[in-house]
């Protein structure tokens, strides 16, 4: 980038009208090469102000007489000033008028206009930064290793002083009343306060934070080499937790997703497809969590992995008369907590916010109405997997149901 470019133009022009009315006096400011870029004076806007060269080169504000300014072209009598950002000249600010009328406000004017040209370069850097680490996230989780290059994603994360090689975690976070295509001023406080939570806790230079967009955030968490890694997810799990509940403080419900330890670009890019998998979970009501680990979703996982065509053809040779039942929503909830709560009867009958007497009731009728035996766990557990891979394909809306309706 150009000196020249880090003059924002519609800045430049509030800066000069502003300062013009303020003052009383013309005002102009042009770039590193002496052209007008803005002026209370519209028509001396892209014009040589050939006083600016002096100033540029010596770095120093420079009084002109009106004998002086007649041997410049485009300059009127008056202060020339300096607009120093970074110890660099980027342009100059003219102020019209005479010395002992204008030099009370030079100064002033000065560094404002270099207090809000570097608050707008320090903006601009900051998109630009954003921009490069969403780039870098989309390449880690499309990474394809047949198509594309794992050295060059690597070195665009060098760039970032972030090591892939490394041992870490990818956590997914989506805010929970957040819209995707929402870009109101109250989803950008959100993401400002969702970002500035994210990086104080996740604040090893090692650790990847990076928002994916207008309500969904990507951390990959570094693992630390000191720490056993079931010590370390606990601690990641934990920091999860805290951050949830700070946003929860600001008004903002998270949902999280945890991955596996990863290794590699494609390790790491399975590590974030498993802590989108955890999320799917959540969203699908399967799990009632804020936050979970892939870790605990496994048999799930196994679930929406199996093909079709078993799933439908078991679903309907064996389950039909479950399938088809007037109580289906009811026997299936109940083996999801028979299951959940590891075949305890006294925790499924809490789970299920009913008494154990009824319990024992319900199960009697489903063996009735439906010719399943609680107790027959493979069963059991075969209708959990198809319920749990019909709620996540449900999700997807991408694949058939696997179960006989």
């Amino acid at each position: 980038m150009s000196n020249s470019d880090l003059l924002d133009k519609k800045l430049c022009e509030k800066l000069a009208q502003s300062a013009s009315l303020t003052i009383g006096h013309d005002v102009l400011i042009t770039d590193s090469f002496g052209y007008v870029v803005a002026s209370n004076d519209p028509d001396r806007v892209d014009s040589l102000h050939e006083a600016s060269l002096e100033v540029i080169q010596s770095a120093r504000k420079i009084y002109h007489d009106a004998a002086a300014a007649r041997k410049f072209a485009g300059t009127k009598p008056g202060i020339t000033i300096p607009i120093i950002i970074d110890s660099i000249v980027i342009g100059t600010i003219g102020i019209t008028g005479a010395p002992h009328e204008i030099s009370q406000y030079a100064l002033l004017i000065q560094q404002l206009a270099q207090i809000f040209l570097d608050f707008e370069k320090r903006q601009r850097s900051t998109t630009r930064t954003d921009y490069r680490k969403k780039n870098l996230l989309r390449e880690i989780i499309t990474y394809d290793p047949r198509s594309h290059d794992e050295a060059a994603i690597c070195e665009s994360a060098y760039e970032f002083g972030i090591d892939l090689n490394a041992a870490r975690i990818a956590v997914k976070l989506e805010e929970i009343e957040g819209r995707h295509d929402d870009a109101s001023a109250e989803t950008r406080v959100h993401q400002t306060q969702i970002m500035e939570c994210l990086l104080r806790h996740f604040d090893h230079p090692q650790d990847f934070v990076c928002p994916q967009n207008n309500t969904g955030y990507v951390v990959f968490a570094f693992g630390l080499r000191s720490i056993q890694p079931q010590q370390y997810l606990e601690m990641l799990q934990q920091k999860c937790l805290c951050v949830s509940s700070e946003c929860l403080t600001a008004g903002i419900r998270l949902r999280i997703g945890i991955g596996f330890f990863s290794h590699s670009v494609e390790t790491l890019r399975q590590s974030y497809e498993n802590a989108c998998f955890a999320l799917k979970n959540i969203h699908a009501g399967i799990r009632n969590s804020t936050c979970l680990y892939i870790g605990d979703v496994v048999l799930e996982k196994i679930a929406a992995s199996l093909p079709d065509g078993i799933c439908s053809e078991v679903s309907a040779q064996m389950f039909g008369r479950v399938m088809q039942a007037k109580n289906r929503e009811e026997v299936l909830l109940t083996i999801e907590h028979w299951f959940q709560q590891r075949f305890n009867f006294v925790q499924t009958a809490q789970a299920l916010h009913i008494h154990k007497s009824t319990l024992v009731y319900r199960f009697r009728r489903i063996r009735e109405t439906c010719g399943l035996d609680m107790y027959d766990l493979d069963k059991v557990l075969a209708i959990y997997l198809l319920d749990i891979r019909h709620k996540l394909c449900d999700r997807d809306d991408s694949r058939t149901s696997s179960i006989v309706m």
